[in-house]
């Protein structure tokens, strides 16, 4: 990959970081941590930011102490690429000098849905406990490894609940913002809803880089329930306009544009597949949804992570389909 860094990592608790081009990382959660999502540090000069700030507070302290190790300088700007608390519940180890960034609806989104999503937590976690301890005696193969690792997971929530607060964004955008530090400028973008009602990508136009949060992963089925599958393909196709050297997706390895084609694809494939396998088929609807689980991950994707996502994923278009139909 043209420009792109092959230095050694560096292995830490709860990440493994990357540099993608000289001052510019990738932070990758390791199996099991507190991560659970990629992040992004990004050297400005005189500050630095930092993309998404990981899901508990444990990795997103490491990962601010990473960023200022690695830069040489306080981390003064964060921005947030979306509401899901595997990418903002870091938020709150980053004080009132750090300017948390977000788009105005996302700033809204997590101050809907993350309050609710912790009380949840708080009061059920031993009944979701056990229940993900069920899941990991009844799966097999590949199964059985995400069900533990997913379990693993859920054992450093519980013991971070106790800490846990909602720290929203303090400045929002709506479309278009530039950063400009001593020695980088990056472009804070938004171009509406994808993956959710509203998601931002940064892109850093002097490097060929750009963090996607999670309107991209890389060799893992996207989730699509949460967002608008009929915007993304336009945003994807905004993204890939800009010629980026290195895509920082939201799961997986550092992509190309390749890798964005590789999703219009998938995009388009399923949105075929429950137009003409499942819409408007005769059966009842417990009936379809059986039908559902029984389609095949297609071969191009039988490799990728998260192939409970495929099903899920049918679904959603299914269901999507017959709503705008019933309008």
């Amino acid at each position: 990959m043209g420009g792109v860094s092959t230095l050694s990592p560096l292995s830490l608790e709860h990440c493994t970081i990357h540099r993608v081009v000289q001052g510019v990382y990738i932070a990758q959660p390791r199996v099991g941590g507190a991560a659970a999502s990629n992040a992004g540090i990004v050297a400005l000069g005189n500050q630095a930011l930092v993309f998404d700030t990981f899901w508990l507070p444990t990795a997103a302290a490491e990962l601010r102490q990473a960023a200022e190790d690695l830069t040489n300088a306080p981390v003064r700007l964060v921005v947030n690429s979306h509401h899901h608390a595997t990418h903002i519940g870091g938020n709150q180890v980053f004080d009132g000098e750090t300017a948390i960034i977000a788009a105005t609806m996302t700033r809204n989104l997590i101050a809907e849905h993350a309050p609710t999503q912790l009380a949840w937590h708080q009061h059920h976690h031993l009944s979701h406990l056990a229940e993900l301890e069920a899941s990991v005696l009844n799966a097999k193969g590949k199964q059985k490894d995400a069900a533990q690792q997913t379990y693993d997971q859920y054992q450093h929530l519980i013991g971070a609940l106790p800490t846990i607060r909602v720290r929203l964004p303090d400045l929002t955008f709506e479309q278009h913002m530039v950063l400009h530090g001593s020695k980088r400028r990056v472009e804070v973008i938004s171009y509406g809803g994808g993956h959710t009602h509203s998601d931002t990508i940064l892109y850093l136009p002097d490097d060929g880089v750009i963090f996607m949060g999670d309107l991209l992963s890389t060799k893992r089925h996207p989730f699509l329930g949460d967002g608008d599958p009929g915007e993304l393909p336009r945003i994807l196709d905004l993204i890939a306009r800009l010629n980026p050297l290195a895509i920082i997706p939201g799961h997986g390895d550092i992509g190309t544009v390749e890798d964005i084609q590789t999703m219009q694809t998938y995009l388009a494939t399923l949105t075929e597949t429950a137009l003409t396998e499942l819409a408007f088929q005769y059966g009842d609807e417990e009936e379809i949804y059986q039908k559902i689980t029984r389609f095949a991950v297609p071969k191009l994707y039988q490799d990728w992570a998260k192939p409970e996502y495929f099903s899920a994923n049918l679904r959603f278009l299914y269901e999507r389909v017959m709503t705008a139909y019933a309008d």
